[in-house]
C-alpha cells in the first residue's frame, strides 16, 4: 500500500457517493482513499470548510500526516471548500498536495445569473450563494504557497445550463473560472462537468500529478 492517503470531497448538492467512482480508480493504483459528506446544499460554504478542517485535525492528532502523504481532491464546489480550508496556516502544514477537479476557483457565473433572475433560490440553497462572485471575493481562499494545486477544467459543454455561459465550458463552469494564480499545473480535458471526475483517464492524470507534481510524464 502507498504511503499517500487521498481524501475525495464532492461537489455541490451531491454526496460522497458522487465521488466513488473516482475513488475505486485510485484504489486500484494503490491509494488508500476516503471521503467526506458535507452539507453542500442549505448551508453556506463556510459550514463545510470547518468540517473539512475538523478532519484534517483529526488526522493530525492521530499522527497520520506523518506516516503519509495527504492529497486532497476537490470536484467543483468541493474544490473552494478545500481552498478555503487551506487559508488556514495549520491545515497547509497538513496537506502536501490538491487536484481542484471543474472548482470555479474564479466565481460562478451561474450562480450570478441565478441570483440577478432568481434572488429567492440562494436564500434557500445557501451554498449557491456562496458561489456568487461578490462573496467569493470575500473567502479567504488560499492559492497556493507552501502547497502544490493543481487544476482541471472540461471543455465539452455536453450539459443545457452550458448554453448560457458564453466562454468555453463543461455544461456548468467556465474554463476560465477554473483558472486562478498560484497552480502548480494545469489541465483541460474535453469531458463534462458531470463525468469529468469519473473517468479512468482523469485519475491517471491525478496520479501522475501526485507521484511527479505535473499531470504529464516523459
Amino acid at each position: 500500500m502507498s504511503s499517500y492517503r487521498v481524501i475525495l470531497i464532492h461537489g455541490y448538492n451531491k454526496t460522497e457517493k458522487d465521488m466513488h467512482t473516482l475513488g475505486e480508480y485510485l484504489e486500484e493504483l494503490d491509494y488508500k482513499v476516503e471521503y467526506l459528506n458535507l452539507p453542500l446544499l442549505f448551508q453556506e460554504v463556510e459550514h463545510s470548510i470547518s468540517h473539512l478542517k475538523e478532519f484534517l485535525f483529526g488526522l493530525q492528532r492521530s499522527g497520520v500526516n506523518k506516516r503519509e502523504e495527504i492529497i486532497l481532491i476537490g470536484h467543483s464546489t468541493g474544490g473552494l471548500v478545500i481552498r478555503g480550508a487551506l487559508s488556514d496556516k495549520r491545515i497547509r502544514r497538513i496537506v502536501d498536495k490538491v487536484v481542484l477537479v471543474a472548482s470555479p476557483n474564479m466565481g460562478c457565473k451561474l450562480a450570478d445569473l441565478a441570483k440577478k433572475y432568481f434572488p429567492f433560490m440562494s436564500k434557500i440553497f445557501k451554498t449557491l450563494k456562496s458561489l456568487e462572485s461578490e462573496n467569493m471575493e470575500k473567502l479567504n481562499v488560499y492559492k497556493g504557497i507552501g502547497v502544490d494545486i493543481a487544476a482541471i477544467a472540461g471543455s465539452e459543454s455536453n450539459l443545457f445550463l452550458g448554453r448560457f455561459l458564453n466562454q468555453k465550458n463543461d455544461g456548468r463552469i467556465e474554463v476560465d473560472e477554473v483558472m486562478m494564480g498560484g497552480l502548480k499545473d494545469f489541465l483541460i480535458l474535453p469531458l463534462g462537468h458531470k463525468e469529468i471526475h469519473k473517468r479512468i483517464g482523469t485519475a491517471t492524470y491525478i496520479n501522475n500529478f501526485i507521484k511527479r507534481s505535473s499531470f504529464y510524464v516523459d
